[in-house]
């Protein structure tokens, strides 16, 4: 794939791994309005979402000389509290009750909590080099890149169309239990946003949601056929303040095992090496809607797995993209108010007013920080591109102008910055694997 690298700035080169896709923004523009001022966010709107890539639980794995072990490959989870901490974000690339003493050169996490905001993301990664990235006969990583934001305004008012918590994770090349029993081949990701959506009711009506999206991943387990999920699964909670409009939804990924796409809801079994058999299923959604209908939780899985010894003994069970997300609001739903005039832009800095509350400016002041830079020309998470070119996305010409995140340095989180890959490499800010 040959590309035109820009050279608009200039930057030092970092080692980058890409991954499957995690984030892309979009900016919604607000309609004007003269209603009233931004208004409190009610203790009784609360959401929660938690997503994994994989969960291993293994009993006993002659092969892998494993006699139990508890695996969470790639975590994300975000929370709405109706108490301090409103609002928490957190990812890390392993977790379980095996991994009780993570080798620090292995692990990766990040978390945040609201109040006060957090205009920036925090982010880590690791890459595999001259140290393994390795727990002897539990694990093997090639990399790992992580995120996570909490954003909660210090008035306590409502945050629109802003996430309030977002995180995510990738990671590539895994195998777990020893060579050959649970083998990750190339990148798989998973990420979560929880937040306010505007619904177009008077006075800011906005619905409460939470969504948990994972990614296409390949996977093989003792020396089966090769799993692959071909389109993303996407589990989604949204509660609206009426019964009606309380619901869930699942977006049932497409997998296929040797090529073959699997049907769901009908299990399939084959064998596996030294004589154990794979029992798959893919899943389907569990949805519990509360008594007073104002409340929703759904939970599912992409591929549920069970290895047993000829179909007798259990030896371990294995999720693909577990995923949770619950929502509530209020009754009659969450009323935020409005921004005045949301999408002009009354201090002429370049920003519109929702613009900046996005990125934490003074819609009254051109110049928030008195530093002599607008705040349109700022650059927010450092990554080298304006809060206003990445809000418009003009400096990204060979993808689109497709907006990137003003608020993240690494919006696509694959370990380069925008800045880097518009102006060094040349690939899609939005999109960490950019030729698929």
């Amino acid at each position: 794939m040959s590309r035109t690298v820009r050279t608009r700035r200039g930057f030092s080169a970092a080692v980058g791994l890409s991954t499957a896709a995690l984030y892309s923004l979009a900016v919604v523009t607000l309609a004007p309005s003269a209603s009233a001022a931004p208004l409190p966010l009610p203790t009784t709107a609360t959401a929660a979402s938690l997503g994994e890539v994989v969960h291993l639980t293994a009993l006993n794995v002659p092969v892998a000389g494993v006699s139990a072990a508890d695996v969470i490959l790639g975590q994300v989870k975000g929370e709405i509290h109706p108490a301090n901490p409103r609002v928490t974000a957190e990812a890390r690339n392993l977790d379980g009750t095996a991994l009780t003493a993570i080798p620090l050169n292995i692990l990766t996490e990040a978390d945040q909590e609201a109040p006060p905001d957090n205009l920036v993301a925090a982010q880590d990664s690791i890459v595999a080099g001259t140290v393994p990235l390795t727990i002897p006969g539990v694990l093997d990583l090639g990399v790992a890149n992580v995120s996570a934001q909490a954003r909660f305004a210090a008035a306590n008012t409502c945050l629109v169309p802003v996430p309030l918590s977002s995180s995510a994770v990738s990671t590539a090349d895994v195998s777990l239990l020893g060579g050959g029993v649970v083998d990750l081949p190339g990148t798989a990701s998973v990420s979560q946003t929880t937040g306010l959506v505007s619904n177009g009711r008077p006075n800011g009506g906005a619905n409460v949601v939470s969504t948990v999206t994972g990614s296409t991943a390949s996977l093989q387990v003792a020396g089966s056929g090769l799993l692959e999920v071909t389109t993303a699964p996407v589990l989604k909670a949204v509660a609206d303040g009426t019964t009606a409009g309380t619901t869930a939804t699942y977006t049932t990924p497409i997998v296929t095992l040797g090529g073959v796409p699997l049907v769901p809801g009908t299990p399939t079994s084959l064998p596996a090496e030294a004589g154990m058999l794979l029992e798959l299923s893919i899943g389907t959604p569990t949805i519990t809607k509360s008594a007073n209908g104002l409340s929703v939780s759904a939970s599912a899985s992409a591929v549920h797995l069970k290895l047993t010894l000829a179909g007798l003994i259990d030896i371990a069970t294995l999720d693909l993209f577990p995923m949770t997300a619950q929502a509530t609001a209020p009754a009659g739903g969450v009323q935020c108010g409005t921004v005045t005039n949301a999408g002009a832009d009354d201090d002429g800095d370049g920003l519109t007013n929702d613009q900046e509350i996005i990125v934490g400016t003074n819609p009254t002041n051109p110049d928030s920080d008195g530093d002599g830079t607008r705040d349109g020309a700022e650059d927010l998470d450092g990554d080298g591109i304006t809060n206003l070119e990445e809000f418009s996305g003009s400096e990204n010409d060979l993808y689109g102008n497709a907006p990137t995140d003003p608020t993240k340095a690494d919006t696509d989180n694959d370990g380069l910055t925008d800045g880097q890959e518009i102006d060094l490499t040349g690939t899609d800010p939005n999109k960490a694997d950019t030729d698929g």
